[in-house]
């Protein structure tokens, strides 16, 4: 069975790149517990290891590159990346349409799928030239769409939407991301205890760089948006002090369910292990302790936070995003009525097939849930 190394990853980053430096080496440490855990515990198969490997082998490229890009142009820094809202939540709560709603403002802006996985400019791409970079995305997207089997009735993959800022962030090699696509159970346990402070500098930092490859977006303001920042609310209350926590609600019964079907297609992708009711075990666990983190954060700095239902969103999502704009202090007027009006119309639900699950199918019953999670 094939092995992952990191010098292999580090050594074949800078083949394909032709840089060296990656500046500080501080993502080493979980870069090489990560690489341990897929190598002894993810169980892939063969196409998803080359798959896991490219995606390392990417980030660290774009290590390299954002590197050279901050010695070439060190005005990128002089401009703040100022962050309006964080859409902290459980997943599969409206995240992702809030996230995407908030994002047609015109005052406000996220990051897309294409450029939060290829973030920095590839050769024969100048400053704002991203075709190549685009190219790569939907490419990728149809093969993970393909591997991946219903996630399309799950999530409407879409290399041009906003979504979430968890792909820049997993470049730092700590995130639930690799959780999310392979059992790693021992490479969770280091996450959950990490220290993730580096990581949201390095975050701020990618968002100058998108800010400055798309001139005019230095004068929108940022939503971010993940259930990866549950464990980190206070580096986000600290490193983005005008961002508002937005937390999503749903009824806990459907989020799990639909998080369980969700992440066992991720896994399923890449491996054939029979590892299901590990993987519920481990993201009951997991969600456990970012709800935890969450309410512990809530309590220092309570105005700090907002709160949006699920059923609201879904009811009226135009009121949801006026009253969002009110908590974060923003103009609600004609133009953001007029493009967010454009976003719904443009994202109704087209005829993929519904997302059916259960929670049973899973090894649990709605009373065990709603006894893990008994605040949502």
């Amino acid at each position: 069975m094939e092995t992952l190394t990191v010098d292999h990853l580090v050594n074949e980053s800078r083949r394909q790149t032709d840089l060296t430096d990656f500046g500080s080496d501080r993502f080493l440490e979980p870069l090489r517990i990560l690489v341990k855990a897929i190598n002894t515990e993810a169980e892939l198969t063969p196409s998803g290891f080359a798959a896991q490997r490219a995606r390392l082998i990417n980030a660290l490229a774009n290590r390299l590159r954002k590197q050279a890009l901050l010695q070439a142009h060190p005005e990128i820094r002089d401009v703040p990346a100022e962050v309006a809202f964080a859409i902290v939540s459980l997943p599969r709560t409206g995240s992702t349409m809030l996230q995407r709603l908030l994002g047609a403002s015109p005052s406000l802006t996220a990051t897309r799928w294409w450029e939060a996985i290829f973030p920095l400019p590839m050769a024969g791409e100048g400053r704002t030239g991203n075709q190549i970079r685009i190219a790569h995305a939907d490419a990728l997207i149809q093969q993970i769409t393909n591997a991946a089997g219903n996630l399309h009735t799950i999530h409407k993959m879409d290399p041009h939407a906003h979504d979430e800022d968890l792909l820049i962030v997993e470049q730092s090699f700590v995130s639930t991301m690799p959780e999310a696509m392979m059992y790693v159970p021992s490479y969770g346990e280091y996450v959950l205890h990490a220290d993730a402070t580096w990581v949201y500098d390095e975050l701020h930092e990618y968002l100058q760089i998108l800010q400055w490859q798309t001139p005019g977006r230095e004068t929108r303001r940022w939503v971010l948006k993940s259930p990866n920042h549950l464990l980190h609310v206070p580096v986000i209350l600290d490193r983005f002090p005008t961002a508002v926590v937005i937390m999503t609600h749903r009824d806990i019964t459907q989020v799990m369910g639909s998080w369980y079907s969700m992440a066992e297609s991720l896994r399923r992708a890449d491996s054939s292990a029979n590892r299901t009711l590990d993987n519920v075990a481990h993201w009951n666990r997991r969600w456990r302790a970012g709800l935890n983190a969450m309410a512990i954060a809530r309590q220092t700095d309570p105005d700090r936070f907002f709160d949006v239902q699920y059923s609201d969103l879904l009811a009226d999502p135009m009121a949801v995003a006026a009253a969002v704009h009110a908590r974060g202090l923003l103009p609600f007027g004609h133009a953001d009525r007029t493009a967010l009006r454009a976003w719904l119309d443009a994202n109704r639900r087209d005829d993929r097939p519904s997302h059916v699950y259960s929670l049973e199918e899973f090894g649990m019953n709605a009373d065990q849930v709603r006894a893990l999670f008994p605040e949502e």
